[in-house]
């Protein structure tokens, strides 16, 4: 077990407090990123998602039913991150922390996925789990690196070596 699969765990263990979706009137980004991502039909009152049909990144097929995941895992990234509060101390808990707030509903760190690929991802990191398709490979590193630049949270030298295999197709 990595170092980080047992912070994971731990977190996990000991109630992992998830923040929620940030809404934007009746929307919340999990809807947005859906919005952005798939084709879907929406209530008379533009609220509720009736029917979609979306590309799996993770599997390169389709999906009619989605979960949003994120793409470098919430739990790792409250585990490795600095996440401060505006006094410039640090957070202890997810959902009342402003900057982490910001990361955990990053649109260009949320995938939609079919539940199945998004629970066989889990909290994986590059190197832990592989995209089916070269092309999605690709396209995820190029996501996961502008992650990882915006968010300035680190990685390890197994997953950079798996990131570089995904840029060239590779698992």
């Amino acid at each position: 077990m990595t170092p980080y699969a047992f912070i994971v765990l731990v977190l996990v263990s000991a109630g992992w407090d998830r923040p929620d979706w940030r809404e934007y009137r009746c929307r919340d980004t999990r809807e947005l990123v859906i919005q952005t991502a798939c084709r879907e039909t929406w209530s008379a009152d533009g609220c509720k998602i009736t029917a979609l049909d979306c590309r799996d990144r993770y599997t390169g097929g389709r999906a009619t039913r989605v979960q949003v995941d994120h793409l470098y895992p919430a739990v790792i990234g409250w585990a490795r991150g600095t996440w401060l509060l505006e006094d410039g101390t640090a957070c202890t808990v997810p959902r009342r922390c402003p900057s982490f707030l910001e990361f955990f509903n990053d649109r260009d760190n949320l995938l939609p996925a079919s539940p199945r690929a998004n629970a066989s991802k889990g909290a994986r990191m590059p190197g832990e789990w592989c995209p089916a398709l070269p092309v999605d490979r690709r396209y995820l590193a190029r996501r996961f690196r502008a992650v990882i630049r915006e968010w300035k949270l680190p990685i390890t030298a197994d997953e950079l070596a798996a990131i570089r295999r995904w840029e060239r197709g590779e698992c």
